[in-house]
């Protein structure tokens, strides 16, 4: 399998960035730079603010999902604060911008596919799992960029997502350390929604899902 999936390699960016500071390893660093201009360069269209899903020889191909443009951002901003150079944060807030334009629903949540009528099961059901979801990331993304039109989309998107979190908790563990990083209005309104019969107090579910990123 030849393909290299936007995503994935988003996910990469940010495990090279981080092990090439916790090692001292210079060559992860640049294996991170490199993998992000290649992916960069040839999946993302400026003129339409598109990503594309995956690369096939260096050929874009597919339409991203959401997990695809959050995950890659935060390999963007993995490079930015680690290296301090603002053409990834640039990258990132490019990425971010066109998440809100794609993605986001009247109700205040993220849809993981640009037009889910043609799915069988729609992105939006899948959770966290190995990695974070699609709005989980975006979440974490819209969060670390620490602009107001950013921000103000994040507090939506907590609310958004409020019921479904309180329904299962337990699935969304990136996205309730995401959450409990933004404004405390919005933490206050999303723990008042936590289920009372799970025996762990209502405070307990932001601080235990911190050990997750």
């Amino acid at each position: 399998d030849e393909k290299i999936v936007v995503g994935a390699n988003g996910l990469a960016i940010e495990a090279f960035t981080a092990s090439a500071a916790a090692l001292r390893a210079p060559r992860h660093l640049k294996a991170a730079r490199a993998t992000a201009e290649r992916i960069w360069r040839a999946a993302y269209d400026p003129e339409t603010r598109r990503l594309a899903r995956q690369l096939l020889a260096d050929r874009a191909e597919g339409e991203g999902f959401l997990e695809d443009y959050a995950l890659l951002a935060r390999g963007f901003l993995a490079l930015h604060e680690t290296t301090g150079e603002t053409r990834w944060r640039t990258r990132a807030a490019a990425l971010a911008q066109a998440m809100l334009e794609h993605f986001s629903r009247p109700d205040g949540r993220l849809a993981s596919a640009r037009d889910e009528a043609d799915l069988f099961v729609s992105a939006d059901e899948h959770e966290d799992y190995v990695h974070p979801s699609g709005p989980s990331a975006a979440l974490d993304v819209l969060r670390r960029l620490s602009e107001p039109r950013f921000a103000a989309a994040a507090d939506r998107i907590v609310r958004g997502f409020a019921s479904r979190f309180a329904a299962r908790p337990e699935r969304w563990p990136a996205l309730a350390a995401a959450a409990a990083k933004v404004a405390p209005a919005t933490q206050q309104a999303v723990a008042a929604l936590a289920p009372k019969d799970t025996g762990a107090p209502d405070r307990d579910w932001p601080t235990s899902a911190n050990r997750v990123r």
